[in-house]
């Protein structure tokens, strides 16, 4: 498996995790707090597309966002601290 499909799956797993985490914590929309705040702001490219999509199709475009760039921060950490002589 070459480094950008594990960074795919890596920032597909992390990004399944947050959601998950996000859906099952209980915080209110309006004023989120603490937990609520912090998972926001992981999740920081759903936060600047907000409105640019219609709401049937806001959550697979931020997956879909939020994954790739999880994905993109994988690919540079494996890069950085990949044990293979070069």
């Amino acid at each position: 498996m070459n480094r950008w499909t594990k960074a795919i799956v890596i920032g597909t797993v992390i990004e399944v995790l947050l959601l998950a985490i996000m859906f099952g914590a209980p915080w209110d929309s309006c004023k989120p707090e603490g937990f609520g705040l912090v998972l926001i702001l992981l999740q920081y490219p759903v936060v600047l597309m907000e409105g640019r999509f219609p709401a049937w199709l806001s959550l697979g475009a931020a997956f879909v966002l939020c994954s790739l760039t999880w994905s993109l921060a994988a690919y540079v950490w494996l890069l950085l601290f990949s044990r293979r002589p070069k």
